[in-house]
């Protein structure tokens, strides 16, 4: 049998909150790439049912937060008039939004309810951010789309998108095939070198002799 010790704030939390539920907000996020900013809008939660506030949850690594295990941004306590939120997004490429309606629960416990939309993911795409490099000549091998390139330095090898070589483990992985490649091309190099002497030597006799 498991049992899980809690924190005394996570005791606190267990005994003042009773368990999420979930409820159809109808919430709707979208998101302004010129401002950078999101707008948040959702629908009034039902009179009657204890209400004390709302809490905008944000998140850019939660996939589904909670309050108050999550900090929320926002607080509304005026129903009417806080239906809907903008706020800026942090920096990050996925985001998540949800809206929780804090509810009281009943005379005896004093504890409170949790009634929770389904999370909205916000999906930024990442801006291609210009890259200066100077001409400084330090070469490095790079691979991109599975070709090898040596790039002037390393700032152009990144700025290319190029994953980084690194030549002595290269070597060492490869060092069987590069010696044979090598041998290879030695014996080709020997080969025309021989081939060109002996030309010369048929043309002109004597040079050996």
């Amino acid at each position: 049998m498991y049992a899980q010790t809690l924190s005394s704030e996570q005791y606190d939390i267990e005994q003042k909150y009773g368990e999420v539920q979930s409820y159809d907000f109808n919430l709707e996020v979208n998101y302004n790439a010129e401002t950078k900013k999101a707008h948040a809008s959702w629908d009034d939660f039902p009179s009657g049912e204890g209400f004390r506030w709302y809490k905008l949850l944000y998140s850019t690594s939660i996939t589904n937060p909670v309050y108050p295990n999550q900090n929320a941004i926002f607080v509304g306590t005026q129903r009417a008039n806080q239906l809907n939120h903008i706020f800026k997004l942090a920096e990050g490429k996925y985001h998540y939004v949800r809206i929780c309606a804090i509810t009281e629960n009943d005379s005896d416990t004093q504890a409170y309810n949790r009634y929770c939309s389904e999370t909205q993911k916000i999906v930024v795409e990442q801006e291609d951010k210009p890259q200066v490099c100077t001409m400084e000549y330090a070469p490095v091998c790079g691979k991109k789309d599975g070709a090898f390139k040596t790039y002037s330095n390393n700032c152009m090898r990144e700025a290319a998108g190029a994953s980084k070589v690194d030549m002595k483990n290269f070597i060492k992985k490869y060092q069987e095939e590069i010696v044979n490649v090598l041998l290879i091309a030695a014996m080709i190099i020997m080969c025309m070198v021989i081939g060109s002497a002996f030309l010369t030597h048929s043309a002109s006799p004597g040079i050996f002799s």
